[in-house]
């Protein structure tokens, strides 16, 4: 992605865009990224613009990550058993 503009953390991106944080942070919840905690403003116009039906209100939490495998007596499998799998 080239850079066109500064590098805002959350705090000023909001300020400059005349938003709130949290704005921000359910725009990132939606699939904002923003690399290392920062963006541009022309970024999040853009990302605004190609997500024209984004509505906070259906981001009020971080998306859930898939469950992990439970493991046996609590123990973690090496890395010299991980390649025993196809055996």
């Amino acid at each position: 992605m080239k850079r066109s503009g500064i590098l805002k953390n959350m705090t000023v991106l909001a300020e400059a865009l005349g938003t709130s944080t949290t704005f921000i942070k359910r725009m990132k919840y939606a699939g904002f990224a923003m690399p290392g905690g920062v963006s541009t403003e022309a970024w999040a116009l853009k990302w605004l613009k190609e997500h024209p039906d984004f509505r906070q209100k259906d981001y009020l939490r971080p998306p859930a990550k898939p469950p992990r495998a439970p493991h046996l007596n609590g123990e973690r499998p090496s890395a010299k058993d991980a390649d025993k799998s196809h055996e």
